[in-house]
């Protein structure tokens, strides 16, 4: 069994190795339910940009993503990471299998997106495929050219927020659905991406797993 002091250094080395999450510098707000909500699908996923310390990383993994709902899993020093977001209850779990145990995090974004890989990157839901922007007045949406994405056609927007950076994302033209982001020399891409119903266990935490609350700073 692992004490809470153990897990709370393990999380702790987790997450300062880069390997847990972050945002492209997108709202680390509560994400909204989307009209492309009904996407489903899994996909690999790459993510690249700096970690903690400035040097260059690139995180690989796999993604599932449905009801507007996603779960995104790395293999980190042997151990699985799953991080599931569920866009419609505004509520982001962290899973660790292996160890036994997941944690709310919900209330932990604004940290969590100061790094490469997290729940911000994984909000693939858009709420209107003709202009991404829709509903939200914070945002400046600019339509640009038809791309492809490993033999996906997707629409590149140029987004500018109310306040801070801007980005740029590339949207599926037959799932709605984010497949390409790039901010401030940081990118997340999704290849190999599979259509079809994906199962509910995905995205909730077994329940053999126990809730844990860790205490103090991340």
């Amino acid at each position: 069994m692992t004490s809470n002091t153990d897990v709370l250094s393990y999380m702790r080395a987790v997450l300062r190795s880069g390997a847990i999450l972050a945002g492209l510098g997108l709202s680390s707000a509560a994400f909204a339910a989307t009209a492309s909500s009904s996407a489903s699908f899994s996909a690999d996923y790459a993510i690249s940009g700096s970690g903690p310390k400035g040097a260059a990383m690139t995180m690989r993994g796999r993604l599932w993503a449905a009801h507007g709902k996603v779960r995104r899993e790395v293999v980190f020093e042997g151990h699985v990471m799953a991080l599931i977001i569920d866009t419609s209850r505004n509520v982001t779990l962290n899973v660790v299998p292996d160890q036994g145990f997941y944690e709310d995090v919900s209330n932990k974004l604004d940290l969590m997106n100061a790094m490469p890989g997290g729940p911000a990157d994984f909000n693939v839901f858009i709420r209107n495929q003709a202009n991404p922007c829709d509903g939200d007045s914070a945002l400046t949406c600019a339509s640009g050219d038809l791309q492809m994405v490993d033999g996906r056609s997707c629409r590149s927007w140029a987004i500018t927020p109310r306040e801070g950076d801007s980005w740029n994302e590339c949207i599926d033209q037959q799932l709605s659905v984010v497949i390409k982001k790039e901010q401030r020399g940081r990118s997340m891409e999704l290849t190999n991406i599979k259509v079809g119903k994906q199962r509910p266990a995905l995205f909730q935490p077994p329940p053999d797993l126990r809730l844990v609350v860790l205490k103090g700073e991340l």
